[in-house]
């Protein structure tokens, strides 16, 4: 059986894989109903050591204390920081916080100014090892990838790798 995955490439020709487990979790939550609402998540996983490629491992998924509407998700930070600290324990500290995960009700996604804005201020004030976060948001037709790095402003956005 084939493992199904998406891969991007980075801006330094590094590239990030979407692992399969991941992928089914996030397109679970995609929005295809008039009366969804948007849901997302932390992405975890690992860097590998010598090429800097990153895998995504684990997407998790919205919780009760999460607040959500059809087009907006706000995140409980307590609840997600549990998550975080008990993937890392579980894992013999392997599996990192990699950034965030959300959906949009439109085909291809695009990063409201809010989402922007929220972004930016994730990479100023979270805990991570790694210099670069991901921000991905998952349309009703693709699924899109933004880097951004420790200090920039810029979110850059990935493309699926050929």
């Amino acid at each position: 059986m084939r493992r199904v995955e998406l891969k991007f490439s980075r801006p330094k020709g590094q590239l990030l894989v979407l692992a399969e487990e991941a992928l089914l979790t996030i397109t679970s939550f995609q929005q295809h109903e008039p009366v969804s609402h948007e849901a997302g998540g932390m992405l975890l996983g690992r860097v590998l050591l010598g090429s800097n490629d990153v895998i995504i491992d684990r997407a998790t998924t919205p919780n009760s204390s999460d607040r959500r509407g059809r087009f907006f998700f706000i995140r409980s930070r307590a609840a997600a920081q549990k998550e975080v600290e008990e993937a890392w324990q579980q894992s013999a500290a392997t599996c990192n916080y990699l950034g965030e995960w959300h959906t949009h009700p439109e085909p291809i996604p695009t990063p409201s100014c809010k989402d922007r804005r929220n972004w930016i201020k994730i990479t100023k004030k979270a805990h991570y090892s790694e210099n670069v976060l991901f921000f991905l948001i998952a349309g009703l037709e693709e699924i899109r990838i933004w880097q951004i790095s420790r200090g920039h402003k810029e979110p850059v956005m990935l493309s699926i790798a050929k």
